[in-house]
């Protein structure tokens, strides 16, 4: 390749291997500077889009987290208002048997039905029905009171035969059920 170098006021051709090195560029200082600037603010440019790089990757992972929260609040959002629609109808037919309730606690006292009684527990509704429905003693009965069941009869060889039969019961449980089996297959009356 072949090169114009000046000397003077003559053109020379010259070769790139003959006769040295060709002339050095002039950079001015002003020229210098600015590009020394101009590689400071690239390189900071480069330093500011790698922090906006990771503050974009951690505010994405920070709504992915959040996101994932939500999801499983609301799963459990819907399971919880799963459990509330199964409990519905129990709570109509509470609500239909307290009402059957107050009407016949309405019939039994009539005009010592108070509007309050409504506001009571169906127990302690049944409790003041009772206890404000209270009928002279009449003669020859019990007047509704409980009596006690009778005790079982069984035998010793038949105690020991509800032991063998049950033998993961209490000695009264396995007594009472070989009770029931005598008495359902006629052994016992």
């Amino acid at each position: 390749m072949k090169l114009n170098n000046i000397y003077g006021d003559r053109f020379f051709e010259a070769d790139g291997k003959e006769g040295g090195n060709p002339p050095a560029p002039v950079v001015d200082k002003e020229i210098e500077a600015k590009l020394e600037r101009l590689a400071h603010l690239e390189k900071e440019n480069k330093d500011l889009i790698a922090s906006r790089d990771k503050a974009k990757d951690a505010k994405r992972k920070e709504e992915e987290s959040k996101l994932l929260e939500e999801k499983k609040y609301q799963e459990l959002l819907n399971a919880k208002e799963k459990e509330i629609e199964s409990l519905k109808p129990k709570v109509d037919a509470f609500d239909q048997l307290r009402q059957v309730e107050i009407d016949e606690a309405k019939k039994v006292l009539g005009d010592k039905w108070d509007d309050e009684y409504e506001s009571l527990s169906l127990i302690a509704l049944r409790k003041t029905v009772q206890l404000l429905n209270v009928k002279e003693n009449v003669a020859g009965s019990d007047n509704g009171k409980i009596i006690d069941p009778p005790k079982l009869q069984l035998t010793e060889a038949q105690k020991r035969e509800a032991l063998e039969k049950f033998p993961h019961s209490t000695k009264e449980k396995a007594e009472q059920a070989w009770f029931e089996v005598l008495k359902e297959t006629g052994k016992i009356k």
